[in-house]
């Protein structure tokens, strides 16, 4: 597992690459996001890399880039997976109220 913030795709990528001719299996290395609080994991399994849109990103939106005309508009970020049974994650503004 790779828990580090933010996971760069071609660091993933060439890992993968790096290790397979000794056995590392690309199902067996996947992506998760690590909190200290929560001692060791809050989301496993992430393996895909997708295309996002750069403007939208900066504006803490995760808009998927699907059109060949948006490429140069485009970063690729690694997905963490799905959080763990159990838990309920929430993305909040630091500055605006809680959600309950």
């Amino acid at each position: 597992m790779c828990a580090a913030e933010p996971v760069k795709p071609d660091t993933y990528t060439r890992f993968l690459e790096a290790f397979q001719p000794y056995g590392l299996k690309s199902e067996s290395f996947y992506v998760a996001y690590g909190l200290a609080e929560n001692t060791l994991a809050v989301s496993l399994g992430g393996r895909n890399i997708v295309s996002v849109n750069k403007r939208a990103l900066a504006l803490g939106k995760a808009r998927m880039t699907t059109e060949v005309s948006e490429i140069a508009c485009a970063t690729q970020i690694v997905s963490c997976g799905t959080s763990l049974p159990g838990l309920d994650v929430k993305i909040v503004d630091p500055e605006g109220p809680f959600p309950s």
